[in-house]
C-alpha cells in the first residue's frame, strides 16, 4: 500500500490524488461513523451514548442505515444556514434540528423512552394515554 502511494506521489497528478483521497476520507469516514452507529443497536455515537441520548424514528424505533445517512447528509443544510439549522432545535415543538426534521428523526433521552414504554404517559386528568410516548 505504501508503495502505491509513493508511485502516485511521484506522478504529476499525484497531488490531485492525495487531495482527493484526503477529501474522500474526510467525508466518507464521518458519514460511515454516524450512519453505522446511529442505525446500530447503540442508536447513536459514542458521545450520545455517554450523554444517555439516542436517535429514533417517528415510531421511537431504531433508525435504518438509510435514514441515518439522510440525517447525516442533511446536516450540510444546518451548517450552510450558519448553524441556524442546529439552533432551531431550541424553538421547534419537538426539539428537532433541521436535519432531524428532514430525516424525520428525534434525539431522545434513552432512560425516559424506556420508562415511557413501561409507564404510559397520563393526560392532565391523570388518565393513561395508551400507545403514546412521552
Amino acid at each position: 500500500m505504501e508503495q502505491d502511494l509513493t508511485y502516485w506521489a511521484s506522478r504529476e497528478d499525484g497531488a490531485v490524488f492525495v487531495v482527493l483521497l484526503t477529501m474522500a476520507s474526510g467525508i466518507l469516514l464521518p458519514w460511515l461513523y454516524y450512519a453505522i452507529l446511529e442505525s446500530s443497536k447503540l442508536q447513536g455515537t459514542f458521545g450520545k451514548k455517554a450523554l444517555g441520548i439516542i436517535v429514533v424514528d417517528q415510531n421511537f424505533e431504531r433508525v435504518s442505515f438509510g435514514r441515518a445517512s439522510g440525517r447525516f447528509w442533511s446536516r450540510i443544510l444546518s451548517y450552510l444556514t450558519l448553524h441556524v439549522g442546529y439552533i432551531m432545535a431550541a424553538f421547534t415543538k419537538k426539539k428537532q434540528a433541521l436535519h432531524d426534521l428532514i430525516a424525520k428523526t428525534y434525539v431522545v433521552n434513552k432512560a425516559g423512552l424506556e420508562l415511557s414504554r413501561y409507564y404510559p404517559p397520563v393526560d392532565q386528568q391523570g388518565v393513561h394515554m395508551e400507545g403514546q410516548h412521552v
